[in-house]
């Protein structure tokens, strides 16, 4: 569905003979604009639901095709050497059943030949998994061990669909909606989830499990999970398609994360706190890795051939090449708060002008921003210049078996 016809409203507005049932009465003018709204409000949930709908009947998740998902996901982290248990939450029971996760738990542990020792982590998981579209917990099954040995993980919910999973990411407001061709499936999406917490969150080491928590090792956690879920992708693909869609996605998300709090002092004064999910400029340098060995077909046939153990390994091989500093990281977080409050205060354009390689910077930054937001994003209504609307950049994966 197209956006509202403004200029028929307008005449709707503008017209004075315009009767309704109430016994041949003209309309008032209050009575016009109350149905002006209604009007309005009906085209906008018309188009949110004709663009928002799933992309079609094999984009969603089968009962049998989510069972298989979730058996062959606790099959490749039980084959993680040297890594703690791993556990796999099937979501397809109606209820939460405490139960379920405690035998998926039980199960995971038996594995590595372990006991179930902490049974309290079961009732957070029931009690926060209904909210969760993906999500994982290290927590310490044996209260002796320095650092968490049992991971549990729980993947995307059947149901939830690609779009849905990518406007959290994206943060869209009102009236921002997903392109009718958006490059990424609900089972690339559910893949993307499953391999981020598990290979990502969930074989995370003492490097970033061992030292003090704090907001920048907390991006580094983030950046080393989508880095772990975009070498699965490639694994699984053949290309970083899936994995250069969502980093776009990552970076339309901390723009309007920016723009919706852009008066705040936590955006002024602490923009780096906002930045957590500012994935897209380290994922792109993963990508580019990634490619270097698809392009080498003696490294991509070994690359595809990898097991799970091997994939951790290159997942830390990865992350240590291309994570930021924390210099780096609060670099980058000033340029995103510089470049979207400049619109809007004097002091800070001032400043970016005065500055030549900050000016720069920020164009930079604007300039991948507009592109991702143009690949990714159909508006109804704009509050930001789009560039001329553009083909991904990059092959559009095929579906699963295709």
């Amino acid at each position: 569905m197209s956006s509202p016809n403004l200029d028929r409203i307008q005449e709707f507005l503008n017209t004075p003979k315009l009767e309704a049932a109430q016994g041949g009465q003209k309309t008032g003018w209050w009575r016009k604009r109350l149905a002006t709204i209604f009007l309005g409000v009906g085209f906008l949930l018309g188009s949110a639901f004709a663009l928002n709908r799933p992309m079609g009947a094999d984009d969603v998740f089968s009962k049998e095709k989510y069972k298989k998902y979730i058996t062959d996901a606790q099959a490749s982290v039980n084959a993680i050497k040297d890594n703690r248990p791993i556990a796999i939450i099937d979501r397809t029971p109606v209820k939460n059943d405490i139960l379920i996760i405690i035998g998926s738990m039980v199960e995971a542990l038996n594995q590595k030949g372990k006991p179930l020792k902490n049974i309290s982590v079961a009732l957070r998981v029931k009690e926060e998994m209904p909210g969760m579209t993906g999500m994982a917990w290290r927590i310490r099954n044996d209260s002796t061990q320095a650092l968490p040995d049992l991971g549990i993980v729980l993947p995307m919910h059947p149901s939830t669909t690609a779009r849905a999973k990518m406007r959290s990411y994206a943060n869209l407001p009102l009236g921002f909606f997903f392109r009718k061709d958006l490059p990424v499936s609900t089972f690339h999406t559910a893949m993307f989830t499953y391999w981020h917490e598990a290979f990502g969150h969930c074989t995370e080491g003492a490097d970033l499990l061992g030292v003090p928590y704090n907001q920048h090792i907390r991006h580094l956690m983030e950046v080393r999970s989508d880095i772990a879920a975009s070498i699965c992708m490639a694994r699984m693909d053949g290309h970083t398609c899936t994995a250069r869609s969502i980093a776009m996605i990552r970076d339309i998300g901390i723009y309007f994360n920016f723009k919706h709090f852009k008066n705040t002092s936590w955006i002024r004064e602490s923009p780096a706190s906002a930045c957590i999910y500012n994935l897209g400029p380290t994922s792109r340098m993963a990508c580019d890795e990634i490619d270097r060995i698809l392009a080498d077909p003696v490294k991509a046939k070994a690359f595809r051939n990898m097991d799970p153990t091997a994939t951790v390994a290159l997942t830390n091989e990865i992350f240590d090449k291309v994570k930021p500093s924390k210099a780096l990281s609060l670099l980058r977080a000033s340029i995103i708060r510089d470049a979207i409050l400049q619109e809007t205060d004097e002091t800070i354009k001032a400043r970016v002008d005065a500055n030549e390689d900050l000016k720069l910077q920020t164009a930079l930054y604007l300039k991948q921003v507009n592109q991702s937001k143009a690949c990714m994003l159909s508006p109804l209504r704009k509050e930001f210049p789009l560039p001329p609307v553009l083909s991904p950049p990059m092959p559009v994966p095929a579906k699963p078996g295709a």
